[in-house]
């Protein structure tokens, strides 16, 4: 038994964004039934529609997907008048709760920003503050999103995410992490093999071919200081691991170094017709591709299979496996949109899903 029997969060959700999500759910949490209502203005609607084109019916069809099999009922207001605190406030409460088919709201979720302005002027018998969500100290809402959407477009789910890049033309980048062994690959060649139109580049492998690069091959050479060559004058990725791996500021200098290789290569790639372009990395030391993707994934699998399967892989020792953990990212401040085991088929197919809808 839940608090309260209704909740409402109303508001024009331009886009629905993780800061609203975050609310939503503790709303839900509390509340038998909730509300979530988009109020539309049609003056408003078109002013923001010039920051970015997404209409309000897209906006209820895209939340209705993401809040599904939830005790959350997605709604359109539409009020006659204005919207204006407090002189319509009687005859636009009475025209919700009669829209809703309900005689009173229990509890309704304000912005903490608008307590002030609006406290009271609520809908409900009693309302609490919604969350913020915040970059550098800074209070990151909708507004924002709206005019820097490549920016801060990692704040919408991936349904939001797939309709504006669309919209935008923007190319289709699906990212994977994980650490040696947790599948990441073998996620990728799923989604490959089920998506038309796609390709994927395994950065590390990239990065391997990199250090083939004369130019490049030199700069690291003169970067280490030491004999790193293998029989074939090439270098020996071993030996290269062995100094770098307990060294992040040497290891972040060789990343720099290879990377404007690898991101001429992902470029030279999808240049051309792809719908799809799927990366993945072991290490992220870059995150320009992750922050513009449209599906953002932590691949994962436990320790010991991930042991076993690298060491008769990568033909290495035990040691040298720990030391190449022990080293490796953690992903504890990465925002990602799914955690999958490469076995998990049922949740690889939800995004899929969402990729093709």
């Amino acid at each position: 038994m839940k608090k309260y029997k209704t909740g409402l969060y109303i508001g024009k959700f331009f886009p629905f964004q993780a800061g609203h999500f975050q609310t939503l759910k503790t709303i839900a949490n509390l509340c038998e039934k909730v509300f979530l209502v988009f109020y539309y203005d049609e003056k408003t609607e078109d002013i923001l529609r010039k920051e970015l084109d997404y209409n309000i019916t897209e906006r209820l069809e895209d939340t209705q997907k993401i809040l599904k099999n939830q005790n959350i009922e997605v709604v359109q207001f539409t009020p006659l008048n204005k919207w204006l605190f407090p002189k319509d406030y009687v005859k636009i409460k009475k025209a919700l709760l009669k829209q809703l088919r309900v005689d009173c709201i229990d509890l309704q979720i304000i912005g903490a920003d608008e307590e002030a302005k609006y406290k009271d002027y609520i809908y409900a018998n009693t309302y609490v503050t919604g969350t913020n969500i915040y970059e550098k100290g800074i209070a990151i809402h909708a507004t924002l999103v709206r005019q820097k959407y490549e920016k801060y477009k990692y704040l919408l789910h991936p349904i939001i995410r797939k309709r504006l890049d669309n919209k935008l033309h923007m190319p289709k980048y699906i990212c994977i992490v994980g650490k040696s062994g947790s599948g990441k690959s073998s996620i990728a060649q799923y989604f490959k093999n089920n998506l038309e139109k796609s390709i994927h580049i395994d950065i590390d492998k990239v990065v391997h071919q990199s250090l083939l690069d004369s130019d490049i091959k030199d700069k690291i050479i003169n970067l280490i200081n030491k004999d790193i060559y293998d029989t074939n004058g090439n270098i020996d990725r071993k030996k290269l691991g062995n100094i770098v791996f307990n060294n992040l500021e040497l290891k972040n200098k060789i990343y720099n170094i290879t990377w404007e290789y690898i991101d001429s290569y992902i470029k030279k790639m999808t240049k051309q017709e792809y719908e799809y372009i799927i990366l993945d990395w072991y290490n992220i030391n870059t995150k320009i591709y992750w922050d513009i993707a449209t599906i953002k994934i932590l691949a994962y699998r436990d320790y010991e299979s991930r042991k076993k399967e690298v060491i008769k892989r990568d033909n290495i020792t035990p040691e040298y496996f720990d030391l190449r953990e022990k080293n490796s990212n953690n992903y504890t401040n990465l925002v990602y949109d799914y955690k999958i085991n490469f076995k998990d088929i049922n949740k690889l197919n939800i995004i899929l899903d969402i990729l093709k809808d």
